[in-house]
């Protein structure tokens, strides 16, 4: 047919997939800008491969030893036309042949014309005028369809004016993602920690369990325990930004069920999934986080697993506020650069430990606030509320009433406890701050 054939062979299953198919392209001398189309032989001719789930069923469909024929076109776009340059590219080793030559016409004439009136405008091959449009549609649904993706994190995009744009592929994004991470093909990571991660957040959702098949410097493979669950994703190392990335993605999980006691999950999971709550009860039984961890993430620890999370995950919190008071200057240092004006007032206590002042208080009453106050009503709300840390003390705060009839803050701070020292000092630095003059 004009073309060339090209045979790999000893490919690992593992990594078969539309990803590994263009980069096969690429070893050889081809480049995405080609508009490379991929079709595989059936009964029925040639069929179209846009997307990676259609490339893993040649794997599955397959005997052994597994010979994959696969044919591409080159210099494609809308119609099919002739003067096409063609090349087949073969995964073992076995040649294409050229008797096939039925499945690719070069004579588009009237045959074509009596083609489009008898077939429908919705099928794989639609006639002359609709092929385009059927691209542009597969493009849409899938990342995966007509569109390379580049390990630069670049690709090329037209629009319909003619410029170039960049197409930049998914990050993943912890703070988004949250607890329910969603897997798909491309997806960045910035680490491989990252992405185990992910992985275990995930296992814990859907209620699987997952083993690393594979876990070396360039690649991580991940499957469903499940011996018939076809369920994997494939992560590898991208030297041109030096990131991580999904490279096959199977998300389908076939004969596995969900079960509540996951081998994945541990201590250290549990404590890091479940540090806010905790830092908002600290009174917390080990029973009483038992049941609240089984209820809300359905999987089963046991009784010495839940004691170790809660006791990790308290240390971590005393840990951190004890971090915070070490950084008050810092803090200051940042007020008296970004609000020059903002009033604050940090006292020390009477007793020295190890020859250095100990905190005792701190006041704050931001510029903003203070003048936003003369728009308020002359009345002056105040209350205090506990602080459950580790160091204690208590929040004293002054409040107003807006225009809005809403609670409007004017200052704050943190004191040792609620007594009349504390609050006679409070107020006479608020008194100092809003002007207020004595009757």
């Amino acid at each position: 047919m004009g073309g060339t054939v090209s045979s790999f062979k000893n490919m690992v299953e593992d990594e078969w997939g539309l990803i590994c198919l263009k980069e096969k392209l690429i070893e050889i001398g081809y480049t995405m800008d080609d508009h490379l189309r991929f079709f595989s032989l059936h009964e029925n001719g040639l069929q179209e491969l846009v997307q990676d789930c259609e490339v893993w069923d040649l794997v599955n469909q397959s005997c052994s030893p597994k010979v994959i024929e696969i044919w591409i076109i080159k210099g494609v776009v809308g119609d099919d036309s002739n003067g096409e340059e063609c090349v087949g590219s073969d995964s073992s080793g076995e040649e294409s042949d050229s008797s096939e030559d039925e499945f690719i016409s070069d004579d588009l004439g009237n045959d074509d014309e009596e083609f489009d009136k008898n077939i429908d405008v919705n099928a794989e091959y639609g006639g002359l005028g609709d092929v385009e449009a059927q691209h542009q549609k597969q493009a849409s649904c899938s990342i995966v369809a007509c569109d390379e993706i580049n390990y630069s994190d670049e690709g090329s995009i037209v629009d319909s004016d003619g410029e170039e744009k960049r197409m930049k592929l998914p990050k993943f994004l912890k703070e988004i993602e949250g607890k329910c991470p969603k897997f798909s093909l491309g997806l960045t990571f910035k680490d491989k920690a990252e992405f185990r991660e992910a992985v275990t957040d995930y296992a814990i959702k859907e209620g699987k369990e997952m083993k690393y098949e594979k876990n070396d410097k360039v690649r991580c493979v991940v499957k469903c325990k499940h011996e018939s669950c076809p369920w994997q994703v494939t992560l590898r190392y991208a030297k041109d930004d030096k990131s991580w990335r999904i490279t096959v993605f199977k998300d389908k999980h076939d004969g596995c069920v969900r079960t509540k006691k996951n081998s994945m999950v541990n201590s250290t999971i549990v404590s890091k999934r479940w540090k806010q709550e905790i830092k908002g009860h600290l009174d917390w039984k080990t029973n009483q986080f038992l049941a609240k961890v089984c209820t809300d993430d359905h999987y089963t620890i046991s009784k010495k697993q839940a004691w170790r999370a809660l006791t990790k995950a308290k240390g971590e919190i005393n840990c951190e506020a004890e971090d915070y008071f070490n950084r008050i200057w810092s803090y200051i240092k940042e007020i008296e650069r970004t609000n020059p004006t903002t009033t604050w007032n940090v006292d020390f206590s009477d007793l020295l430990e190890d020859g250095k002042e100990r905190f005792r208080r701190m006041y704050i009453c931001w510029v903003a606030t203070r003048q936003g106050f003369k728009h308020c009503r002359k009345i002056i709300g105040l209350d205090g509320c506990h602080l459950k840390c580790k160091t204690g003390g208590q929040l004293s705060t002054a409040v107003g009433i807006d225009g809005n009839e809403s609670i409007f803050p004017v200052s704050y701070a943190i004191v040792e406890g609620e007594n009349k020292k504390s609050w006679t000092w409070f107020l006479r630095l608020l008194k100092k701050d809003l002007h207020i003059d004595a009757i």
